[in-house]
């Protein structure tokens, strides 16, 4: 294949993938806001099993993730990219956890969420160590 070939489509591929985690993105925001969070975590609650996604997957998925949620007009918080995350993971194979933690803020609870695979964070690094962990997905 020729290298300008190959580059188009590796650029096609990337939009490809970014336009997924735009509808991904509102699907996940829109089923936080309409559905109950008991319904949806029975579907959590299912083991995402495999292996770790590799580090260039997880950074470009991140990146990615974080992208979308910036061009989205309604900016989507941890929860919705952790859940995209999950699902692009999933999708590709990769194994994953999804995290749940509080915090005191000294008068009211602060919620996070953020994903794993493996020991690398996907979507809601900075914030996780200031959390506690609830529960794991």
């Amino acid at each position: 294949m020729h290298k300008t070939m190959l580059w188009t489509y590796r650029k096609f591929c990337a939009a490809v993938l970014l336009v997924i985690i735009l509808v991904l993105l509102t699907l996940t925001q829109l089923l936080i806001r309409l559905v109950p969070f008991g319904f949806y975590v029975r579907a959590l609650q299912r083991p995402v099993s495999g292996p770790a996604a590799p580090m260039d997957f997880v950074r470009s998925l991140r990146r990615k993730v974080t992208l979308g949620a910036r061009w989205l007009p309604w900016h989507p918080p941890c929860l919705p990219q952790s859940l995209t995350g999950r699902l692009i993971l999933s999708a590709c194979g990769y194994g994953s956890v999804l995290y749940l933690g509080l915090k005191d803020d000294g008068n009211a609870l602060a919620a996070h969420a953020w994903l794993k695979s493996g020991d690398m964070f996907v979507c809601g690094k900075p914030e996780a160590v200031h959390y506690g962990v609830v529960a794991t997905f």
